[in-house]
């Protein structure tokens, strides 16, 4: 009743080595072997915007020598980015889950048999995989969680040879990361869905669960569920007292039976209800069978594999899938779910905010990773950029921003009408503002980067501009792409007016001391300082930058409202985005704190204004 266990992991924080002890019901006794390798040189680049990013990205893959991994967050990222370097010379390929297994199974292959140099990879890349020489991984987009970030970043250097750990980080990163998460979290309505399928089950009886009919029946508007998500639906529904699950079991047990007799009346039972044949092998449906003996698959198999233990029979198993026994739902179930739900978003902010504090901190990196897994260790001397800056960093910018042409509408049209091919708007868009993720280069079009001195956003605003007027179209190629083309009254020619672009203002230099070495900041720190500053400011006359950032949340209203189908004033009310405008607000905890803003707006809007508020921030 009490075997000896060992349980293996490369980064249980001491809190979730608490939550381990406590499911088992025991003292653990941790053998810690040690996070620090000294081979491993961490790093922390803060850039301007994903433009700078992606220049940089290409910079350093062209560098470094050897193999290396690029983690990014999306499946087009993925492919954007290692187009990109192929376009400049690095031998590059993609990774992700939504590739056909026999493609992504060569990718790999061809990685770890260094015919691909450089892989671009989600984060479905890496389990399982070993490659000892890889010199260096760069993270394009911020990981979930420090202990990711520790377990991603080790893939480097598994030779004990020196390689290179880099994350690129840029001031839009935490809104997006903020945003992905929310999107990716459990949310109520799914675990209502869930519960409902569930709630087909007698209360009292554990029964099978077969995950692809719940992922289908639960699933929204016909996208089925991820099965992940049912088992964590499922998880919490336990922790709300509405479930019991058991172990998993078979669906199906072959049976061969090697004696006819034993001391135990539970195994005679078993005989009787399955009505084996000596030497004879046979095939049995476990619920049924469970069923006859008045127990549940899972306990079966605890006594089949006794039995077979002790020589009675042999066994095999196929189709293993979840048992689980629905509860009458308890008192305060109502309350206790959306607990959870709330816990789990706090733990995931609070994850957000270790990985900026680890980004911005001023202390050794190496040390700063041990202590969130729980170990002191000294400085490392040489293995971060803190306690050894290279000789490398980029300056925070590059370049200067350049004037926009005096008639940029015309600019738009030259530029399209250049194109080799029929470009759709995010292709217009990387030619005209110059991006390193442009398909076409400035040999090929006209204007090509003749705009870089606006924001992307604004850019492609104003090419909706001039479609709006007339001097563009969008139509549907036979591949279902929405392409642009020029009209004829585009033909005659686009008046000065046409479109008002602003030249986009020099990011900031994040005050990295604000956040190295100091406590993070309390939700209710943000929201009394914002509250502060808004009674200060009510009076004041707003700024241009705040004029602008009004402009965009109006027309992120109006293009939300459309969506939705809804009048703009019930998302907000123009007196509110003023006062979103002239917040500063930077996280939804500060958002919260605005007159106007309630909780249930920043839950439906929140990541979304987030998003706007970090663009404006980059322009």
């Amino acid at each position: 009743g009490h075997p000896t266990l060992l349980a293996l992991t490369a980064t249980a924080t001491p809190q979730i080595r608490d939550e381990i002890a406590a499911q088992l019901g025991r003292v653990l006794k941790p053998v810690i072997a040690g996070t620090f390798r000294p081979n491993l040189y961490y790093e922390v680049e803060e850039l301007a915007d994903k433009e700078q990013k992606m220049r940089r990205l290409m910079e350093i893959c062209k560098r470094e020598r050897g193999a290396g991994v690029v983690y990014a967050r999306s499946r087009d990222a993925c492919e954007q980015l290692a187009a990109m370097l192929k376009r400049s010379g690095v031998n590059a390929a993609f990774y992700h889950a939504g590739m056909e297994a026999e493609v992504r199974a060569q990718a790999q292959e061809q990685f770890m048999l260094d015919n691909t140099r450089v892989i671009v990879a989600t984060i479905a890349f890496g389990m399982g995989v070993d490659k000892s020489n890889v010199r260096f991984i760069v993270h394009f987009s911020p990981p979930d969680s420090l202990e990711s970030y520790v377990q991603e970043s080790g893939r480097a250097g598994r030779d004990g040879r020196p390689a290179r750990c880099v994350l690129l980080i840029t001031p839009g990163d935490r809104a997006n990361l903020s945003r992905w998460k929310r999107e990716e979290q459990m949310k109520l309505e799914t675990l209502r869905a869930i519960y409902r399928e569930l709630a087909r089950m007698p209360v009292g009886k554990a029964q099978f669960v077969r995950l692809e009919d719940v992922e289908r029946d639960a699933g929204a508007q016909g996208r089925p569920l991820a099965g992940t998500q049912v088992r964590v639906g499922m998880s919490m529904l336990e922790r709300s007292g509405l479930l019991l699950r058991h172990l998993d079991a078979p669906r199906y047990v072959t049976i061969t039976l090697l004696a006819e007799t034993a001391d135990d009346p539970q195994f005679a039972a078993f005989l009787e209800a399955a009505r084996l044949d000596p030497s004879r092998t046979a095939r049995r449906d476990t619920a049924s069978l469970a069923d006859a003996l008045g127990t549940n698959p899972a306990e079966l198999e605890q006594s089949l594999l006794a039995w077979q233990d002790e020589g009675l029979l042999n066994l095999r198993s196929e189709r293993r899938d979840p048992v689980v026994e629905r509860l009458t739902p308890p008192d305060g179930t109502a309350q206790a779910i959306p607990r959870l739900l709330k816990e789990q978003d706090q733990a995931q902010q609070r994850q957000i905010e270790q990985i900026f504090e680890y980004a911005a901190h001023d202390g050794c990196r190496h040390s700063m990773l041990a202590a969130h897994l729980g170990e002191q260790i000294e400085d490392c001397g040489s293995g971060c950029d803190v306690c050894a800056p290279p000789l490398d960093r980029p300056t925070r910018h590059t370049a200067q921003i350049a004037e926009l042409p005096a008639n940029p509408g015309q600019v738009i049209l030259d530029c399209l009408l250049s194109f080799p091919f029929s470009p759709g708007k995010p292709s217009l868009v990387k030619a005209l503002t110059g991006s390193a993720a442009s398909n076409v280069t400035s040999e090929r079009v006209r204007g090509f980067g003749a705009l870089s001195g606006a924001t992307p956003s604004a850019v492609g605003r104003a090419v909706e501009e001039l479609a709006e007027a007339g001097y563009l179209a969008f139509y549907e190629s036979e591949q279902g792409f929405r392409l642009l083309e020029i009209t004829e009254q585009g033909r005659e020619g686009v008046p000065p007016d046409a479109v008002a672009l602003k030249t986009r203002k020099p990011a900031k230099q994040r005050d990295r001391g604000a956040a190295g070495g100091q406590p993070p900041r309390t939700g209710r720190e943000d929201r009394e300082r914002v509250r502060t500053m808004l009674q200060q400011e009510e009076d004041r006359e707003s700024t241009e930058a705040e004029a602008d950032l009004f402009e965009r949340l109006r027309a992120w209203r109006r293009v939300t409202a459309n969506r939705l189908n809804l009048p703009p004033y019930i998302i907000f009310h123009d007196k509110t985005l003023w006062a979103i405008a002239r917040s500063g607000a930077r996280a939804e905890d500060e958002l919260r704190a605005i007159k106007g803003v309630g909780g249930n707006q920043v839950e439906k809007y929140g990541a979304e204004l987030l998003e706007v508020l970090a663009e404006h921030e980059e322009s």
